[in-house]
């Protein structure tokens, strides 16, 4: 199984309105993929401004290949683009994880 997680800072005062924008990501990649467990989490102390976005693949060639399907997917594509400004510039990160035991 693998995890992959996007963490970013969220732009001042865009708390709101990018939880809303990162759930309707992770719904829309849970219709499009079942099994991917796509969900968000924050933050419930230190600092607040950080928002993580999960999902979980059996492989790094699912996660591959699910990215490959969404590069082309119109509709994801209008979804993502909508984000624009909710997320500090350049702030967005890229991690996956393996569970060991």
């Amino acid at each position: 199984m693998v995890y992959h997680v996007v963490s970013a800072e969220i732009s001042p005062g865009k708390r709101q309105e990018a939880e809303q924008f990162v759930l309707k990501m992770a719904a829309y990649v849970n219709q499009r993929f079942p099994g991917a467990n796509a969900h968000v989490i924050k933050n419930i102390n230190g600092n607040q401004d950080n928002m993580h976005y999960v999902e979980t693949f059996e492989s790094m060639g699912a996660w591959e290949a699910s990215e490959k399907d969404l590069e082309t997917d119109a509709d994801w594509l209008s979804l993502v683009g909508g984000g624009g400004g909710l997320a500090v510039p350049g702030s967005a990160k890229h991690n996956f994880y393996q569970i060991l035991s």
